[in-house]
C-alpha cells in the first residue's frame, strides 16, 4: 500500500496514457458520426476523434503545433487525399506526411499510425484525372510504407477491402454504410495492433 492507502497497481502512473486519437480529414469526422458516440473503448483506451473536413497536411500541421499529445497511447492519422487533388507531386506529399509524423512525435505522440491513402472512384473538375490521382496514391503509399520500416514509433497501415467503387457514395470519395463498416474494422485493427505491440 502507498502512503495514500491505494495499492500501487491501482494508481495511475505519472503520465500514463489512457487515450487513443484518430485525427484527419472528413473520414474521421464521418467515422465518429457513423459510430454514434464518443464513448468508444479499445484495449482499455478511450478513443477520441478529431476530424476536420477538407483537411490538408498543411492545415493539420498548423493545428498540431498547439497540441499536447502526451496522454495518447497511439495517434492514428488519415490524411493526404485532399493534398493529392492539387498540384503537389506525390513525392512532395509523401515527404509532407513524414514531416507531420515527426511533428506529432515532437508534440508527445509515442506511436503514430498513418492510414494509407485510399483511391477515389471519381474526381471533381479542375484537378488531376482519376487515373493520375490513383497513380499518385500508389506512389505515396509505397513511399510511406518503405520509410515507416526505418522509423521508430511509426507504422503505415494498409487498408484492406476499401479500394472498391461499390462502397463509395456517388461523390466517389466518401463511404456508404457498408464502406464505413469496413473502414472502422480496418482502423480498429490498426489501433488494436498498435496498442498490443
Amino acid at each position: 500500500m502507498s502512503a495514500a492507502g491505494i495499492p500501487p497497481s491501482a494508481q495511475l502512473a505519472t503520465g500514463e496514457k489512457t487515450h487513443a486519437l484518430l485525427v484527419g480529414h472528413s473520414y474521421i469526422r464521418r467515422l465518429s458520426r457513423y459510430l454514434g458516440n464518443d464513448k468508444i473503448q479499445l484495449e482499455g483506451q478511450n478513443v477520441k476523434f478529431w476530424g476536420f473536413p477538407g483537411a490538408t497536411i498543411n492545415s493539420l500541421r498548423r493545428l498540431a503545433l498547439g497540441w499536447d499529445l502526451t496522454k495518447f497511447s497511439v495517434v492514428y492519422v488519415e490524411l493526404g487525399t485532399n493534398d493529392l487533388c492539387g498540384t503537389r507531386s506525390a513525392e512532395a506529399v509523401a515527404q509532407d506526411l513524414l514531416d507531420l509524423v515527426h511533428l506529432l512525435q515532437g508534440r508527445g505522440a509515442t506511436k503514430v499510425v498513418l492510414g494509407e491513402i485510399i483511391n477515389r472512384g471519381k474526381m471533381r473538375d479542375g484537378g488531376p484525372s482519376l487515373q493520375e490521382f490513383n497513380n499518385r496514391v500508389t506512389i505515396v503509399n509505397n513511399t510511406i510504407r518503405e520509410r515507416a520500416a526505418q522509423l521508430d514509433g511509426f507504422t503505415s497501415w494498409k487498408h484492406e477491402r476499401l479500394n472498391k467503387k461499390h462502397i463509395l457514395l456517388p461523390d466517389g470519395v466518401h463511404f456508404t454504410n457498408v464502406g464505413m463498416h469496413r473502414y472502422w474494422r480496418s482502423v480498429r485493427g490498426a489501433l488494436v495492433a498498435s496498442l498490443t505491440s
